[in-house]
């Protein structure tokens, strides 16, 4: 029961210099953590947006590659005919 107490406070105090830390970046930053994780939020959208848009720049290249690279291979008894 003791170590649960523990691990339950040690983390508490880790979530408070979390808390504490973001705080004083937010400070250092001139804003606010709200307005920080906003902005986060915003970037991580915007590049899920610029990832699918290439990705729909590209596909139609991957659904027809533009270049035959050679023909079928050998079978594993043609590689190791002697």
């Amino acid at each position: 029961m003791f170590c649960r107490r523990k691990i339950g406070l040690d983390e508490h105090r880790l979530e408070i210099l979390d808390h504490l830390e973001a705080r004083a970046v937010a400070a250092r930053r001139r804003t606010s953590v709200n307005e920080m994780v906003r902005g986060f939020l915003k970037d991580v959208v915007s590049q899920k947006n610029r990832r699918l848009s290439a990705l729909e720049r590209i596909q139609p290249f991957l659904d027809r590659p533009s270049v035959h690279l050679g023909g079928s291979r050998p079978s594993r008894d043609e590689l190791h005919e002697r």
